[in-house]
């Protein structure tokens, strides 16, 4: 992809020069084209090679210069877009009818929209400056879909869980009643009741592990349907894979262990007439 920028644009925009140097006054419409490419474009044309000093010709206008920097790869269209080469001109050697303006300010950037207009306006009063947004806005409008995605998936998952806590404590609180007479039996045998409540929390548990085993290996395997979703963070993240099977285990725990404490509490004669 073929850009045209100031000097000042990289360090205005955060895009750290690698290697060489980025574009200068000396840079002008009468003086050999100096081009800037990114990272991106170095390795693939020139993996094993130093880029400085290469020749690259535009198809187009036939326009051949120099490769005088390198810079850091961005992305210019989206954040899900798919890396891929870029190359950077100096916009004094190759101006053209449209262009964007970008500023970096201190204060809050509306407020300086008046006083950008006004600056261009000196140099052209002609020249008409339109669509005024904030790099905010712009990152908002480019994520507003996939942000109200994943906030519905999150609903869901969050649904499931209560779901999945409800339903687990649902059965483990059924099979402690169906079981108060094994229980009453072992208790008047001696059970103590950390053994009733660890009899019952691992038969709960089981269920739940077994449940979140089966919902990992489902998740591997579905993990390329959410790719373009993702922004910054892998469809594998470790982190995400070792922290929501915790949760979930966490929560199992606490379903498990209320029916389990109200099952320590079972008076064993009682529980032995219990049919």
């Amino acid at each position: 992809v073929f850009y045209s920028a100031t000097p000042k644009y990289f360090e205005t925009m955060g895009i750290p020069l690698v290697r060489g140097r980025l574009f200068g006054d000396g840079d002008r419409l009468d003086t050999p084209a100096a081009f800037v490419v990114n990272q991106t474009l170095a390795r693939r044309f020139w993996p094993d090679q130093d880029p400085l000093g290469k020749q690259i010709k535009i198809v187009g206008d036939d326009t051949l210069g120099t490769v005088v920097g390198v810079v850091g790869d961005a992305k210019h269209q989206g954040l899900s877009e798919e890396q891929g080469p870029q190359i950077y001109n100096c916009y004094s050697q190759s101006p053209g009818f449209f262009a964007t303006v970008v500023v970096r300010t201190k204060v809050e950037p509306t407020t300086l929209s008046h006083a950008v207009r006004e600056a261009v306006w000196k140099v052209d009063k002609d020249q008409p400056v339109w669509k005024v947004r904030t790099l905010e806005s712009l990152l908002a409008y480019n994520v507003a879909d996939k942000r109200f995605l994943m906030l519905l998936m999150g609903v869901f998952a969050a649904l499931a869980l209560t779901i999945t806590a409800v339903g687990l404590y649902g059965v483990v609180n059924y099979t402690v009643g169906r079981r108060t007479h094994e229980i009453g039996v072992r208790m008047a045998l001696g059970a103590r009741a950390g053994d009733v409540l660890s009899l019952v929390i691992k038969q709960g548990m089981r269920l739940a592990i077994a449940g979140v085993g089966v919902g990992l290996v489902a998740s591997f395997a579905l993990t390329r349907f959410i790719q373009s979703l993702l922004f910054g963070v892998s469809a594998t993240d470790a982190v995400t894979f070792m922290s929501v099977p915790a949760l979930l285990g966490g929560v199992a725990l606490l379903a498990c262990y209320i029916p389990a404490r109200r099952a320590t509490k079972v008076d064993p004669l009682i529980a032995l007439k219990h049919e």
